[in-house]
């Protein structure tokens, strides 16, 4: 398995920042990396795999994930959306994936979300399924003399 922190460059990004509050429009491969853009413009520097997300009292939204051609299958991805899972685990966390995409509905699924109850909606012209995570509460230990 590779150790992501030592091997690539690794994002985990809210949306609308990039490290330093940058914010940025959309993203374009070049050169086997990711590049964010801003009014046309390159912000940030190139990584290889990212995670948008927004954080809201109740729940956590992942409104994208993205890992350059280049790396995936390779596990980074779903070590991305760990680190969210992580970083949030006492919180519900949603994401809507186009329904006639199952390889994506399978790749959320590795990760314990689950469909809502068949929930379908149609989101800019197409169908979605949501997804969600939902934590398993920690349960305490006691210790037995």
């Amino acid at each position: 398995m590779i150790d992501y922190e030592d091997k690539v460059q690794v994002s985990a990004i809210e949306r609308g920042a990039l490290k330093t509050e940058t914010n940025w429009d959309r993203y374009v491969e070049t050169g086997g990396q990711l590049e964010f853009i801003h009014d046309g413009n390159v912000v940030g520097e190139p990584v290889v795999g990212f995670v948008a997300f927004r954080v809201f009292p109740e729940f956590v939204r992942v409104d994208r994930i993205a890992v350059a051609p280049k790396c995936q299958r390779s596990g980074l991805g779903g070590y991305l959306l760990q680190m969210v899972q992580h970083r949030f685990r006492q919180h519900l966390i949603f994401v809507d994936v186009a329904s006639s995409n199952p390889g994506l509905i399978r790749f959320f699924g590795r990760s314990d979300f689950r469909s809502l109850a068949n929930l379908s909606a149609m989101k800019q012209g197409r169908n979605i399924a949501r997804l969600c995570w939902v934590p398993v509460p920690t349960e305490p230990t006691f210790e037995v003399a």
